[in-house]
């Protein structure tokens, strides 16, 4: 650009494409294209250092000037300062990059934009020092973003103002870390703290032994955090609510109780409601208890794992971890899946898939296969052999997923019913069939229905590649023939083109199809009339 004739540099179409390829050539363009937004505009996209050779009429922009930060935040350096000291301009920039306050240093003294700049980032509090100790602005940039205040200057207004101290606790309970030793005696603060869903129940590790010790500071803690009650004091730890306080709201938490809380019926059973997993820290007294089991179960299955064997014989507390969790399923006593029908059933039908482990002599019984592959149709590979050939248990096998096709057996393998439901629900079935159904009409058309939706639901594939290639010939040759065309011709409208032309013939007869060589296809559709 710079060796270009002054003609170019003014020339609008040359200019634009120049900036498009790089924008630091506006510094060599005319004065006409440095004040054309068009072209200022695309050297500022490709590069935002352009606008520092921009006229000062764009410079001045406001238009101009949110086009140029929305590329980058630091194109605010190469505004003129009457842009800069534009509060829109600035906040514009500061939402996305808080860095940008470092270019807006004439406004650092205007309360209303010191309050604006915290709501929009809490961070630009530490580019506003004239105003962190003043509390509405300080407590806007904690309720902005809390964490990111953690500086000398939210300390010190902090200090001077406790209202401040106890939004910022309450935004963040880790800030607690920053607040003044002589306002951590505060209960309302260590409440505050202990409350806030940041990181609450921790914050009791930054109290005094007096307040951890406080029941009203205590119960705040382990309601955000049960294991809080591991921070408790004494005296708080020894409080029956406090403790289930904490085993609501995590039941593993009963693992840092008191020890005569760990035995209190109550307390073991609110702990495995809220997860069954809390059947480990409790007293072996408990776990020969059937209630405890119980609930211990309906909240997590798989902690049928770790409940004493006799209960892994016993009906009601299998079924209730089966129904939590099927998988529980494999944890029960072999000698009860062994023989008992209704669980298997139970376990099957919120997961098909375990049909797999289901008894061999179970497996072949329709009841059981039944609601298995109503729920995952590929559970029909685990099918005994008489189910995989029944047609009822195909059918809901493909209806549910295509692919399980390739399980069917015997008669049920060459029914169109099952064929054509399988197809409907996913056409690469298509590959699986016998060769003379691939060549069946309302097979193919079928699959290319299936392909149609398919790829209008963005996951689209091209069915052709599963059809014999000495059938596409026939076809070809048949669609040439009856329209009058060459075998290239015929070639170029496609498969499915050509075999419409064929089976949907007004004139074709059924000696016409049988001497082309297509017995399989009208042996398939006996009801076909051509």
């Amino acid at each position: 650009m710079a060796h270009a004739a002054p003609v170019l540099r003014d020339d609008p179409a040359f200019c634009l494409r120049a900036m498009r390829a790089n924008g630091l050539a506006l510094a060599h363009a005319g004065a006409a294209a440095r004040d054309d937004f068009e072209t200022v505009a695309a050297a500022v996209r490709q590069n935002c250092r352009a606008l520092a050779a921009a006229s000062p009429r764009l410079r001045s922009d406001r238009g101009m000037a949110k086009l140029a930060i929305a590329e980058d935040f630091r194109a605010l350096e190469f505004l003129t300062a009457e842009c800069r000291a534009d509060p829109d301009v600035v906040l514009f920039a500061v939402e996305r990059n808080v860095a940008a306050m470092a270019f807006a240093s004439s406004l650092t003294e205007d309360r209303d934009f010191a309050l604006r700049a915290v709501r929009v980032n809490g961070a630009a509090l530490k580019y506003l020092p004239a105003f962190a100790a003043c509390p509405d602005v300080a407590e806007a940039a904690v309720r902005s973003r809390p964490r990111l205040f953690a500086s000398p200057h939210l300390a010190q207004a902090m200090r001077e103002h406790p209202d401040v101290a106890l939004a910022a606790v309450a935004a963040d309970g880790r800030l607690l870390d920053y607040v003044p030793d002589e306002l951590l005696r505060r209960k309302d603060i260590a409440i505050a703290a202990c409350s806030s869903p940041a990181g609450g129940g921790w914050s009791l590790g930054y109290l005094c032994d007096e307040l951890r010790d406080d029941i009203d500071v205590a119960l705040a803690a382990v309601r955000q955090n049960g294991h809080a009650l591991s921070l408790v004091g004494p005296t708080a730890k020894g409080n029956l609510e406090v403790t289930m306080a904490a085993v609501r709201q995590n039941g593993t938490a009963i693992a840092e109780a008191h020890y005569r809380h760990r035995n209190n019926i109550d307390v073991a059973l609110e702990a495995v409601r809220q997860d069954g997993i809390a059947l480990e820290h409790l007293p072996d007294i408990f776990k020969r208890r059937r209630e405890v089991v119980l609930e211990a179960v309906r909240s997590r299955g798989l902690v049928l794992e770790y409940v004493p064997p006799p209960w892994r014989t016993d009906r009601k507390v299998v079924f209730a971890a089966v129904e939590s969790d099927p998988d529980a399923y494999l944890l029960a006593d072999p000698e009860l899946r062994k023989f008992d029908e209704e669980l298997a059933i139970a376990a099957v039908s919120r997961k098909g898939v375990l049909l797999e482990h289901v008894p061999e002599h179970l497996r072949s019984r329709a009841r059981i296969v039944l609601p298995a592959v109503r729920n995952n149709g590929l559970a029909l590979v685990h099918a005994g052999l008489g189910c995989r050939g029944d047609k009822g248990i195909a059918l809901e096998a493909v209806r549910q997923r295509g692919m399980a096709y390739y399980a069917t057996m015997g008669d049920a393998r060459s029914d169109m019913e099952v064929v054509l439901a399988a197809i409907t629900h996913d056409g690469r079935v298509l590959r699986l069939l016998h060769p003379e159904l691939r060549q069946n009409g309302h097979v193919l058309e079928a699959a290319l229905a299936t392909a149609r939706r398919a790829e209008l639901a963005g996951v689209g594939y091209d069915p052709e590649i599963f059809i014999d290639r000495n059938f596409k010939k026939r076809i070809f040759k048949m669609a040439a023939k009856l329209g009058g065309l060459s075998y290239s011709e015929a070639a170029e409208l496609g498969f499915w083109e050509a075999h419409a032309r064929v089976f949907w013939h007004p004139t074709l007869t059924r000696g016409a199809l049988e001497g082309a060589g297509f017995r399989a296809e009208l042996d398939a559709d006996p009801d076909n009339d051509v």
